[in-house]
């Protein structure tokens, strides 16, 4: 029997990009039993009344690239889109799910992932509100997240299932074997904007690369629950991991060569240079303000 979804599963909130419009004025929307809300980020205040419509808890939100439209997912087995400066709703709901867990749109807002409690991600044109494609099927548990790559072209979707998995967001075909992260059930993921990397939210955080597959060091560990959310900086150089410890912690994404010369004292040494690396490659001074030891 598959997995459903109890209405409590999950509270969600994202940060809106600025609108051409309004473009001092960041939102974010807050889920609120089974409404969406719009908040002023910079005074804590409503905007407008609740947008009403979902029959059960609001489990994901997203905003279009351009701030002006909204996407809820709800366990009631629908997604709607919303005009994220009026609050009208734009069409009528999407169905054909089974608990919606999971929403994103695209890079170029035309389309939305959609992940559910029947292991499967849908594609959908966010302009007519029709499927694309057949059901992204491999997973074996319900879906906890998904996210596009800054280009559009990849797909990457979290699972209960303690996977992560990679698809082609052109074609629907899966992009190499499953990541698996054996601390936990992913419950957040993303995709830095580069696209050479990505992270999950499990017990831990962990930073993958997104080309090989593989783990990029050990586990970033330092909170007690399960992390909910994860989400890098515009430049790619930070993570902001949230969890149900009720902190949210900011990592370095990556080491970057300054980093690593902050915390030296000396650049190798010739001699360590020809052991470390080679002989037959030219030495170079790293950390051009650190001394060469002789």
């Amino acid at each position: 029997m598959r997995h459903g979804l109890r209405s409590e599963y999950c509270i969600t909130h994202v940060v809106a990009p600025n609108s051409a419009h309004d473009p001092l004025t960041p939102r974010f929307c807050r889920l609120l039993d089974r409404t969406v809300r719009l908040w002023s980020a910079d005074t804590g205040l409503p905007i407008g009344a609740p947008l009403i419509g979902h029959t059960d808890a609001v489990s994901s939100v997203a905003f279009s690239p351009g701030g002006h439209r909204l996407a809820s997912a709800s366990i009631d087995r629908t997604v709607r889109l919303w005009n994220a400066d009026t609050g009208q709703p734009i069409g009528p709901a999407l169905t054909g799910f089974a608990e919606v867990t999971s929403v994103a749109f695209s890079p170029d807002g035309h389309r939305l992932a959609i992940g559910s409690a029947d292991w499967t991600v849908r594609l959908w044109n966010a302009d007519t509100g029709r499927p694309i494609g057949d059901p992204l099927t491999g997973h074996s548990l319900p879906i906890t997240g998904v996210a596009f790559s800054a280009d559009g072209h990849r797909l990457v979707s979290g699972s209960l299932d303690y996977t992560v998995r990679l698809w082609n967001a052109d074609t629907g075909q899966l992009i190499g074997p499953p990541l698996t992260d054996n601390t936990g059930a992913i419950l957040s993921v993303a995709i830095s904007p580069d696209g050479h990397r990505l992270a999950t939210g499990s017990r831990t955080v962990r930073l993958w690369n997104a080309d090989t597959g593989q783990p990029l060091g050990d586990p970033l560990t330092g909170h007690t629950d399960m992390v909910r959310g994860v989400a890098f900086s515009p430049d790619g150089h930070r993570l902001a991991s949230a969890s149900a410890d009720t902190t949210v912690r900011v990592w370095p994404a990556f080491a970057s060569l300054e980093m690593l010369c902050a915390k030296l004292t000396a650049n190798m040494s010739r001699q360590q240079w020809r052991d470390w690396v080679s002989p037959k490659i030219e030495y170079k001074k790293a950390c051009p303000s650190l001394p060469v030891p002789e």
